[in-house]
Parts: structure tokens; sequence; C-alpha cells
């Protein structure tokens, strides 16, 4: 970068939350804005911990995507909002409209489902949580034994990357994860203008992939009802036509920009950009999602909110 040259970064907050013994460490700092820096601490009694770990139960036993699971989910959300975090976090948080990074070392607590009172923060923020352990808990080796442990199938990879040839970063991508898989096995590569609707179509056919990754633009169809990807020769890969043909049972990574998510009170998406993106990243999680006789995806990751197609303003890692 030369002399003249500035990098901008969107404005963000970080909120650090370290469990030491008993205790729970907060610090937030707030990016862009002259790094001020806010600190305080909560006891974790024995009362206090059996209630987490009640309510961790609970979480556990939700049934994934029920709407009757809704207001219970709200008041876990809820509960650890208020009972955890500082009374002037939560303040700060209430009033936030930039995006929010929880960087913790205690993987137990579910900080994603965080409810102001108003509404759960990641729809309302973008939102990550990052683990922080001075051990590694698991590495892309652990996924290997995951995806591979129960199948007689050895690992293999397909990577999709920048298909209408309009997203550099998406590129770059490739190339960082491209020889990271390569050392675990077998890696199918489409990029750029190599990624074609047929060509995608036949190696989902025809292979059972441990890991695919697609890194790439999505876009959503009101009248169909789907989502789908564009390849560079205008035609499109619809949601639907993935989940009839996919085979084992792959993690999938969806690294695609989407559109701004908001929710009505009733948990309905909006009529705006944002129900395009709820139906983005569900309409192909659930495709991916949806069993059939050849398989089904272990997990699907995705983004559900508009991704900057500049490296240099978000860096975003799987």
């Amino acid at each position: 970068m030369s002399s003249g040259e500035q990098r901008f970064r969107l404005p963000s907050v970080s909120l650090s939350v370290f469990r030491h013994g008993d205790e729970l460490h907060f610090t937030m700092q707030h990016k862009n804005y002259n790094h001020v820096q806010q600190e305080d601490y909560r006891k974790v009694n024995k009362s206090r911990r059996e209630q987490i770990r009640e309510l961790l139960y609970d979480f556990k036993e939700l049934d994934r995507g029920q709407l009757e699971d809704a207001e219970k989910l709200k008041s876990i959300g809820e509960w650890l909002f208020l009972n955890l975090l500082p009374e002037e976090f939560q303040k700060q948080i209430r009033e936030l409209d930039v995006p929010l990074s929880i960087k913790t070392n205690d993987p137990s607590i579910p900080w994603e489902i965080l409810h102001d009172t108003s509404d759960f923060l990641a729809m309302r923020l973008p939102l990550s949580r990052h683990l922080i352990l001075k051990s590694a808990m698991g590495s892309i080796n652990s996924i290997v034994d995951s995806v591979v442990g129960e199948s007689n199938a050895p690992f293999r990879s397909l990577l999709i990357a920048d298909p209408e040839e309009n997203l550099a970063f998406a590129r770059e991508e490739r190339k960082i994860l491209q020889p990271l898989f390569e050392k675990q096995g077998e890696c199918d590569v489409l990029m750029g203008r190599e990624a074609t609707h047929e060509e995608v179509l036949h190696l989902l056919r025809r292979n059972e992939y441990s890991i695919i990754h697609f890194a790439g633009h999505m876009n959503y169809d009101e009248e169909d009802g789907t989502s789908y990807i564009r390849f560079l020769d205008r035609r499109i890969l619809a949601s639907d036509e993935v989940g009839r043909i996919v085979r084992g049972n792959p993690i999938v990574f969806l690294n695609a920009c989407m559109a701004d998510f908001r929710s009505e009170t009733e948990g309905r998406p909006t009529p705006s950009q944002g129900r395009a993106s709820i139906h983005i990243a569900e309409s192909f999680a659930e495709s991916f999602m949806m069993p059939t006789q050849q398989g089904m995806a272990l997990a699907v990751i995705s983004t559900m909110w508009k991704v900057p197609d500049d490296q240099g303003v978000v860096d975003l890692t799987f």
C-alpha cells in the first residue's frame, strides 16, 4: 500500500468476554471511534452457574426452526443479556448500529442469541463470535475426522469461486483455501468461467464431498420463491436443483453477498432487501439439509447480511 493510500474500515465494536475462575471480564472497544475502551466484570456464583446450566439445557432441547420455540429462544437470549452483561454495556449495545464482534474464551454460552428485549442482536446487527483459546480445540483435521470417520469415502472437497468473474476477493479466497483442502485429499476447483451450470451439477452428481465451499454472489427470485447462483453465461443454478442431487454428508460453506436482514416482531421477514436475505440463506441451507436417498449436508454455514465485496473493508474467514 503506497503512502498516499488509506484503507477504509467499517466502524465496528468489539466485545471481549473472558472467563477467569468465577468471574466474567468484559471489555468493549469502539473501533474508528478513537478506540474508546471500557472494562467491567461480573461474578458468576454457584447459583448463577446453575441458572446458566439450566438455560443451556433448554437451549439444547429446542427443536430447530419450530415456531413455538421462538418465545423460549427469546427468553433465553433476554436472560443472558440482562443477567450476564454489565448494565452500562447493555445500554451501549442497545444503541449500536454497527457490526458487533464478540470475542470469548468460553464456548459454552451462545452469545449469538443475545436479545436486548427489543430484538435479537443477530437480527439487528451483523454479529460474529470469535472463540479464543490458548490451545486449539480442533482444526481441519477434526472436520475431516468428523465427516469421513463414519464413511468409507475419502476426503474430497469442492471449491466454487467467483462464477461471474466480478469478485476479486472471492478469487483470493480460493487461493487461500485450495492448498488447505489439498493437504487433506482431492480438491475440485471451479473458478470464474470454469464454473458453469453443467459442470457444477456434474460434479455434485458424480462425487461425494466432505466439504463444499462457495464464494460469490447469490440472488433471490421472488416470483419463484427460490434463491440462485448466476454464472458468467447468464445461466442460473436454483437452490431446489441442489437438494435433489447432493451426495453424502458434506459440510457446506456459502460465503455469499447477502442483503441486510430485518424481522418483524412476529418473526416474519419484512418486504425489502431483508426479505431476500433470509430466503437466500434458508433456501440454500434447506436445500442442502433436506434428506434424500443420496444423502444430506451435515451442516450449512452462511452469512445472513450484506458482505462487502472489497477485502480492504471486511475480512471474512470461515
